[in-house]
């Protein structure tokens, strides 16, 4: 993690916000050790991080935005006949509406 730093931390975070499986917390979690011990910057640790957290939730929302819907219909065949409904907004936006009955929440996810 040393060898990496600040890099490791941003692309951590950013991946694991865009959607990639990457450990990103754990990352956060060994830069907040790090910055503990004075090997890195605990104001640069949280602005590198947010800074990655941002920029991953807006490139995880640009893909859903413009390929979630083909890839969805694609993936799961007979999507209005499934738990889960594809509801398209007055401005051509869809939304993807999911819920579980061991769940009383509901997540709504852009697509």
């Amino acid at each position: 993690m040393l060898a990496y730093g600040y890099w490791a931390v941003f692309f951590g975070v950013m991946l694991e916000n865009a959607g990639v499986p990457v450990p990103g917390e754990t990352i956060l979690l060994i830069a907040g050790y790090f910055a503990s011990t004075g090997k890195f910057h605990l104001g640069l640790v949280m602005l590198i991080a947010a800074t990655g957290a941002v920029i991953g939730d807006n490139i995880g929302f640009a893909i859903g935005h413009h390929f979630g819907r083909n890839v969805l219909l694609r993936v799961v065949p007979g999507l209005q006949h499934s738990w889960c409904r594809l509801v398209v907004g007055r401005n051509h936006h869809a939304r993807l509406f999911l819920w579980s009955e061991s769940s009383p929440t509901d997540e709504v996810a852009d697509v």
